[in-house]
């Protein structure tokens, strides 16, 4: 039965099943690079072309982007080499992956792939081929049932630190309490930021300016804020909302020529009227330069700036006026959570398979899903509103209240992996964080202490 189970787990892998979404397979790219991390692998090695190789040390399992492993030592026909070492199910995802449009990969010294299908020699041509497969000696089975148990990647790539040593030494109702002051001081700090924008662009303009940067998240933050740079809301009063996307299309770059590109039929109209608007009033003098490293395709900027387009579109372009509206006319937390979700709900918009004009996704998905709006919220709508309650001439006590009230009861927001690595940094076991990890605000507390002790 066990070896049946295991040649199934083969099978299914082999076959690409393990995949979290159909647009993006990282987690199946995650099972190799842990079975290279563990050397789940057994020589003599040889790579594709026929060269014995000895790895002496695997590398240090890469966070960001670039190489997978940076600063291996490995053997080859009997000359020491150390680099980097690049990852892959098959060969061909170097060129899927635009590496070789990368300087960062100019120094990978060793190509190692699950399977080779096509039976490649080397691949690309000046990078040596290990294919893993064929000395794999663990189980896929188990790999791919305690990938979640045993926290992969963080826990192999980040060891516990010091301040774990320290956080054994308190019980969990002080780290929670520790935790939600330092999320509540997080939240201050937000309100700060969003109040300097309030004063400098007014409500509605600092409104559209701090939810375009939230929409960015880590990769794109500037990149949103150069694009409202370039189309302030203030200048967009008189135009209707079709011209609005073109100007907003235009300026990000993601408006194509459709005498030049090929467009997707249901846009053609749309497309033309938009760079006919575009062409006679361009706007932004810079190109912005996008950032897709490890985006999921539903997560692009030109999905991000639809949405972002959408929702102001609904609130009529005065984000900051209905914001507010939701504080001032509701008293019950749970509604107000509710009101502030509807705000940012986007329904019946015909949108949600859009990547772009040329390209639809292959399944379509929300444009802005429940954990994404959650995350606005938490991170936008309550900062910016307890922003303005600071900046009235009396400030309004029970806003601020009511503000409190519901980031301390609002619930946990979708993992991402600076928590991750913070968790396993600072708990001994890891498994310790969800007696203590329990809502947003911890959440945001957790992230804060993190990021002070990387400083």
């Amino acid at each position: 039965m066990g070896t049946n189970i295991e040649s199934l787990y083969q099978q299914l892998f082999s076959e690409q099943f393990f995949v979290c979404e159909e647009e993006s397979p990282y987690f199946q790219e995650l099972i190799v690079q842990i079975i290279w991390n563990e050397q789940l692998i057994k020589g003599p090695l040889y790579t594709e072309c026929g060269e014995i190789i000895e790895i002496l040390h695997p590398g240090m399992w890469n966070v960001e982007s670039g190489p997978d492993f940076h600063d291996a030592t490995i053997i080859m026909n009997k000359r020491k080499i150390s680099g980097a070492v690049e990852i892959h199910t098959r060969p061909e995802d170097w060129m899927h992956h635009n590496h070789q449009l990368d300087e960062n990969y100019d120094h990978v010294i060793l190509h190692a792939v699950w399977e080779n299908p096509a039976e490649h020699i080397n691949f690309p041509e000046d990078k040596k081929l290990l294919v893993l497969k064929k000395y794999f000696t663990g189980s896929l089975q188990k790999i791919i049932e305690n990938v979640s148990e045993h926290g992969y990647p963080y826990a192999q790539k980040v060891a516990p630190g010091d301040y774990a040593e320290l956080m054994q030494k308190l019980s969990d109702s002080k780290i929670s309490d520790m935790l939600q002051l330092y999320g509540l001081s997080r939240l201050m700090n937000k309100s700060k930021t969003h109040g300097e924008q309030i004063i400098k662009h007014g409500l509605n303009e600092s409104a559209y300016r701090c939810f375009y940067e939230t929409l960015g998240y880590k990769n794109n933050r500037e990149q949103f804020l150069q694009l409202c740079d370039s189309l302030p809301l203030a200048s967009s009063s008189n135009l209707s909302v079709d011209q609005f996307r073109a100007l907003s299309f235009g300026a990000a770059g993601f408006l194509p020529d459709p005498s030049k590109i090929q467009i997707l039929p249901h846009y053609n109209t749309k497309v033309s009227a938009m760079w006919s608007f575009w062409w006679k009033n361009r706007i932004g003098d810079d190109a912005i330069e996008w950032n897709r490293q490890k985006l999921r395709p539903f997560n692009f900027p030109e999905r991000r700036l639809l949405a972002g387009m959408l929702v102001m579109e609904k609130n009529n372009f005065s984000l900051g006026d209905n914001l507010l509206a939701i504080f001032h006319d509701h008293t019950d937390p749970k509604q107000i959570k509710k009101e502030l979700i509807e705000l940012f709900t986007l329904e019946g918009n015909n949108w949600d398979g859009f990547l772009s004009f040329e390209k639809s996704l292959s399944k379509p998905v929300r444009l802005l899903g429940e954990s994404r709006i959650n995350d606005i919220i938490v991170n936008f709508a309550l900062p910016f509103a307890l922003a303005w309650s600071f900046m009235q001439k009396s400030v309004d006590i029970n806003l601020c209240r009511k503000i409190k009230d519901i980031y301390l009861q609002y619930p946990m927001l979708q993992k991402n992996r600076l928590q991750d690595e913070a968790i396993h940094r600072l708990f001994v076991p890891p498994s310790r964080s969800k007696n203590i990890v329990k809502n947003a605000a911890a959440q945001q507390g957790l992230l804060m202490i993190y990021k002070k002790l990387l400083q």
